[in-house]
């Protein structure tokens, strides 16, 4: 969703609509290229139910919740059962997970504005530094390759044995990676 949210925040200032100078960013696995994303299971899922509230009965549980987050991680990370806990109690607060169905829908949004979001990521003047768990399942490290096409002066750091959420898989490499990108010189 990080890539939806930052690429319109990036058009709306190419734009001129947001009066705000970005001076450098910092993007990591999400899926700059919808069409090459392999959506997980439960994101398929929630894509097929209808866009409303969950009914508390048949919202999903935290065993359901926590394994599709496991499931999104490197096999060479090792998250701890008490992360996995906390990103449900994360998801959860205030019936949350009722909602997943409707926040999903940033997928097909992400789809019918793609020319707008990922143009923008990509010829936004700003310096784009990326860091990358190369084991996602769902953002594909291919997608840096394609990125590195579409804007030859991006630096890329791919992080071994690390997924879909390279802050919470190895929070060190992760955080120094993107010290290293928001310090770099332009």
């Amino acid at each position: 969703m990080g890539d939806t949210v930052g690429g319109e925040l990036l058009a709306r200032q190419l734009d001129g609509t947001w009066p705000v100078e970005i001076g450098r960013r910092v993007l990591t696995n999400g899926s700059i290229y919808i069409g090459m994303a392999q959506l997980s299971p439960g994101q398929q899922l929630l894509l097929a139910l209808p866009d409303e509230m969950m009914e508390p009965g048949s919202a999903l549980d935290a065993a359901s919740v926590q394994g599709g987050l496991a499931a999104t991680f490197s096999t060479a990370s090792s998250v701890s059962d008490d992360e996995l806990v906390a990103q449900w109690q994360l998801i959860a607060r205030a019936d949350g997970h009722r909602l997943l169905p409707r926040l999903i829908r940033y997928i097909e949004e992400r789809r019918r504005n793609e020319a707008r979001y990922t143009g923008a990521i990509e010829s936004h003047p700003s310096p784009l530094h990326v860091v990358w768990g190369v084991d996602d399942p769902i953002a594909v490290v291919a997608m840096t390759d394609r990125l590195r096409d579409a804007r030859p002066d991006v630096v890329v750091e791919v992080l071994d044995g690390v997924g879909h959420y390279p802050m919470i898989e190895a929070p060190a490499r992760f955080a120094a990676a993107v010290r290293r990108g928001l310090s770099r010189s332009a």
